[in-house]
């Protein structure tokens, strides 16, 4: 991105799209995102083998999905670290006390 001194607006390259305000994630996007947790849930807890269906998305909810699924993964790193971190505090309180399981 260009910086234009003359107004000290920022100029964005041709062809770019400027957003205004906050993102909406579509509805659309929200009931796809439940409905592939829905089915991941269902497949693990069956323990199906059968290969999955895809689900169909517009490139618009596929560009959502994808961020709703970083997301997803940013929270499921930090509880890891989480977890990691009281499991290091309770194994080193279980050797204060003498606790050895």
């Amino acid at each position: 991105m260009a910086y234009n001194n003359h107004n000290a607006d920022l100029v964005l390259p041709a062809g770019m799209l400027q957003v205004l305000g906050p993102l909406i994630i579509s509805e659309n996007a929200i009931d796809l995102w439940n409905a592939a947790i829905e089915m991941a849930h269902n497949r693990i807890q069956s323990h199906s083998a059968a290969p999955p269906v895809p689900i169909q998305t517009t490139v618009e909810d596929k560009c959502w999905l994808t961020l709703m699924a970083l997301r997803r993964e940013q929270e499921l790193q930090e509880t890891a670290r989480y977890l990691e971190n009281a499991r290091q505090e309770l194994s080193k309180a279980k050797k204060l006390l003498g606790i050895v399981t």
